[in-house]
């Protein structure tokens, strides 16, 4: 076992097709001469690659022989003599980790023609509606913002920029950092800014494979293979291409619990909730990257090695899948891995949390295809090896987590369960007291007991409150949050420090800390393991030179550490350097005329992707590679994770081009989203808080924005519920009713669409296809009837009346203000029509429709006549001006009578509750 190889290996894997970025630079179309800095093409990307890496000075590193030997030659020639012959087990490993990585692509070669553009990763994601024409990703460095594809190819003239800057960045990288373990997480990282959006083999498709993800992956699968061959001592020819035994290992982690430990906080003290939420949220996101860090530092620790971060190549939302040698010793270590880590959370959190372990050997043969592409290039839905044995792992979580800490209760002895809840030795005391001011339970959790000296600690800076340890470090943290723009991981304890905050996880040898700091200089003693630098988009700073100078200092932070950027969606509304409280953004509802005048509502917004596991499994089609399933992780994430929060922190509107905007008078427009607060966002599904009224219209510009960002795919759909409560109602209690609603209501009645006020509506129409008599339907066809939004009310119907009775009770409420003639469309009025409308449900539910029910449209009528005449417009408006407004408004209502509109009618609560509560004055209680 050599380290050093083994390490060069991994990174040769990384960047083994290099080159094909490289060559976007070197041909113009045209006059097939070279343009760029230089001329490296060669005529093949193998050797475009090295002799790039030459060129910036990479052949100065120590292991450069073995790296140029494995890279210049990762596809071998024929006569098998390519490599030297020290290198061929190297060189091996890596060219079969390239085939397992993305096979899918060997099959079918469209054309000749280079095309480095890389098509979205979700245009060909199918199930039953049209597969949309493709899109292109940008040929910029990833950022969020730029992630949305577009209708036109990018130029090579923008590929040129992108190999310029990367060959600007690997120099430097080269030039001050030589451990390869360093240089795997520094190259990881540049990889990923600079191949996201190019394609990872140009002349065969499918053409939605980025380049970062192909070689991400085989890095991890080189590791793997590497760390397999060299315990097992096996480098011949015949066991390194052998695809049937399993060799690889892939472990799935599922850590459960998130809702009830997120949702447990009271609501006490000021701005309380806010800090303890967001704290809790965070530490659950850090909870399971220690965990996948943990994995990669202990798994083969036997081996004397770590696996390489690249090895987690799944991560979403509270999961992820690792990629690790199938080794007897890390059989062994993951199994007490799963005791050690569960047996803390047991006491650490009284069960609050569990994470569940689960393996599945995988052979070379299960990263391979088991069927072709046909020519046209079309992607038919259906599993793959790969997605297959993905699923397999998933099903297997969710059977372990229906036996919840099993290996503590029970395992081999029945009598175990007695150790765990019999306190032979009482190890949890709460305090005596009356349990209100002293003593008892936590006043936060209600579960853990009172920390006296933390009690008294608090008590001396002004707060008396009785909490537990636990959550009076997650105020602390959710206060320290606001800076933090740097994570550092590392393995045991690590000296204290003022300018950062530790958090620790698990105990004794296996201990692990985190530190969070605001600045690179603060992590100075820290001894990292590897840094996380919390990155921001561009359009998240106020001048361009801002975001210059950020990137520029990670990328000298990356010079001494080994550092990657993370995106996280953890952007909360802040004043004075602190949380604003949720009370005080409930207040900032309404128009901006009408501040401090409406009565305050607090909005709580949750929102998930539909059926995701079904697209993951049978969606991304049978013709899928690791490669491809990690592209659309990866890209899904990014939307939660990084756009979410671009749209709430910029200080600034952009448009999908990320160009300012601007009012009338030439300012830039300001974000109206910056007063919501991030509960949590990343992998398929987010909470956010914020006032009703922006959380309502930010939950309609996200389905906007996923359907652009996702291709303009009708097969990939977002369905969201936002529950409006009071200010003094528990935060955590509406955000577990926001749950209940998003998936009894805006699920069960069919995805893609949004529950409000009682009213769930779809975002747009799709119909499926192949439907061909809709008469007399097949079972197939009536499934697929089933799953046509057409005949239904969509959202964008509904918003624009919600507009208009917005419009009309400001314009009454203004009337009032002024003391004059009064407008004729009145909250009574619009109460009235609220009422009509339930009417116009009942007849529409086949369940509860009455033949008073149908009365509704004359009511109506009559409402209409008696409330919006025309004698009323003329003592509003005048004699000169009354008539076309009142036409208007009158012929609008009137549309409301009509049998053809009874479906709009139903509707009608979403819109008229929209518009009173928008414009409900302030009670005596709020003033």
């Amino acid at each position: 076992m050599d380290p050093t190889a083994y390490h060069l290996v991994t990174l040769a894997g990384l960047m083994h097709d290099l080159g094909k970025l490289v060559r976007t630079q070197q041909l113009d179309r045209q006059q097939r001469q070279p343009y760029g800095r230089a001329n490296r093409r060669q005529g093949h990307h193998a050797a475009d690659g090295v002799n790039f890496l030459a060129h910036i000075g990479a052949d100065q590193h120590p292991g450069w022989p073995l790296l140029d030997d494995i890279i210049r030659h990762h596809h071998p020639d024929p006569d098998r003599d390519s490599w030297q012959p020290d290198n061929r087990p190297y060189g091996q490993i890596v060219h079969m980790a390239d085939i397992f990585s993305s096979y899918e692509r060997v099959e079918v070669t469209r054309d000749s023609t280079d095309r480095p553009q890389l098509e979205s990763i979700f245009r060909q994601v199918t199930s039953v509606y049209t597969t949309p024409d493709p899109q292109y990703y940008r040929a910029t460095a990833l950022e969020p913002s730029s992630a949305f594809p577009q209708t036109q190819t990018p130029s090579f003239a923008r590929f040129n920029d992108l190999v310029d800057q990367l060959e600007d960045d690997l120099r430097q990288l080269f030039a001050n950092v030589t451990a390869p373990d360093h240089l795997t997480v520094a190259v990881t990282e540049l990889m990923a800014q600079y191949a996201t959006a190019t394609n990872a083999d140009k002349r065969t498709f499918p053409f939605d494979v980025s380049l970062f993800d192909h070689l991400t992956t085989t890095a991890a699968i080189a590791a793997s293979l590497y760390l397999y061959h060299a315990a097992n001592d096996t480098w011949s020819d015949a066991a390194l291409e052998d695809q049937e035994t399993d060799k690889f290992l892939l472990i799935g982690c599922d850590l459960s619990g998130i809702q009830a430990y997120l949702y447990e906080i009271a609501q006490i003290g000021s701005g309380g909730v806010a800090k303890r939420l967001r704290a809790r949220s965070f530490y659950l996101t850090a909870l399971l990257d220690v965990i996948a860090f943990r994995l990669c530092q202990e798994l083969v620790a036997d081996l004397d090695v770590t696996l390489p971060l690249n090895c987690v190549v799944v991560k979403s939302g509270g999961r992820f899948l690792l990629l690790a040698p199938n080794l007897p010793g890390v059989h062994a270590q993951l199994a007490a891995i799963d005791r050690d880590v569960n047996q803390w959370l047991r006491t650490e959190t009284h069960g609050d949390l569990a994470c569940y372990f689960t393996a599945k050997p995988l052979a070379g043969r299960d990263f391979i295809t088991e069927h072709a592409l046909a020519d046209t290039g079309e992607n038919p839905p259906g599993a793959s090896s790969i997605t297959r044995r993905i699923d397999e792992v998933y099903q297997a979580l969710n059977q372990a987590k229906q036996r919840r800490y099993y290996d503590l209760l029970y395992a081999d002895d029945p009598n175990l369960w007695q150790d765990v809840f019999v306190q032979r030795a009482p190890n949890v005391h709460y305090p005596p007291g009356d349990g209100v001011t002293r003593g008892g339970a936590c006043r936060s959790c209600r579960k853990l007991p009172v920390d006296p000296a933390v009690t008294a600690a608090r008590a001396a800076r002004g707060d008396p409150t009785p909490l537990c340890r636990r959550c009076a470090e997650d105020i602390t943290l959710g206060r320290r949050l606001l800076d933090v723009r740097y994570l550092a991981y590392r393995r045991g304890d690590a000296p204290a420090a003022a300018d950062r905050l530790h958090l620790r996880f698990f105990t004794g040898q296996h201990r692990y800390t985190l530190a969070l700091a605001a600045t690179a200089a603060a992590l100075t003693d820290f001894d990292a393991a590897y840094v996380e630098h919390l990155s921001l988009d561009p359009q998240c700073f106020a001048a361009s030179t801002d975001y210059a100078a950020d990137l520029a200092g990670a990328r000298r932070t990356g010079y001494l550490y080994p550092v990657r950027r993370r995106r996280l969606a953890n952007y909360v509304p802040a004043v004075a350097d602190d949380i604003v409280p949720f009370d005080d953004l409930a207040q900032r509802v309404g128009r901006p005329e009408l501040a401090a005048q409406v009565e305050p509502r607090l909005g709580v917004l949750k929102m998930d992707v539909d059926q995701l596991g079904l697209l993951i499994a049978e969606g991304l089609g049978r013709v899928t590679s690791i490669s491809r399933v990690a592209t659309f992780s990866r890209m899904l994430d990014l939307f939660f994770s990084g756009w979410i929060d671009v749209k709430l922190r910029r200080p600034y509107l952009h448009d999908e081009d990320g160009n300012l905007l601007q009012d009338a008078a030439g300012d830039a427009r300001p974000n109206p989203y910056r007063d919501v607060y991030t509960v949590y966002a990343g992998g398929d599904d987010l909470l956010l808080v914020g006032p009703w009224d922006r959380t309502v219209d930010l939950a309609r510009e996200l389905a906007q924005d996923f359907h652009r960002y996702t291709n303009r795919n009708d097969n990939l759909t977002i369905s969201a519920a936002v529950n409006v409560v009071k200010p003094g109602y528990p935060v955590a209690r509406s955000a577990q009713e926001a749950g209940r609603l998003l998936d009894d209501y805006a699920k069960a009645l069919g995805r893609n669409r949004f529950y409000l006020f009682g009213v769930v509506a779809p975002w747009r129409r799709r119909t499926p296809q192949g439907i061909g008599n809709t008469q007399d339907p097949s079972p197939e066809e009536a499934m697929r009837l089933a799953l046509d939004d057409n005949q239904a009310v969509t959202m964008d119907q509904i918003w624009d009346w919600a507009e208009f009775f917005d419009d009309q009770l400001y314009l009454h409420r203004q009337s009032v203000a002024a003391d004059g003639p009064r407008y004729p469309i009145s909250n009574i009025m619009a109460h009235r029509v609220l009422r009509l409308s339930t009417l116009s449900a009942n007849l529409l539910d086949k369940r509860s429709a009455h033949i008073d029910d149908l009365t509704y449209m004359a009511q109506l009528a009559y409402l209409v006549g008696r409330n919006a005449s025309a004698k009323r417009f003329e003592a509003y408006y005048g004699k000169e001006s009354y008539a076309s407004h009142y036409t208007a408004v009158t012929g609008r209502l009137m549309q409301l009578t009509q049998w053809a509109n009874a479906d709009l009618m139903a509707c009608m609560r979403m819109p008229l509750t929209w518009a009173l509560y928008r414009n409900r004055q302030r009670s005596e209680n709020h003033a």
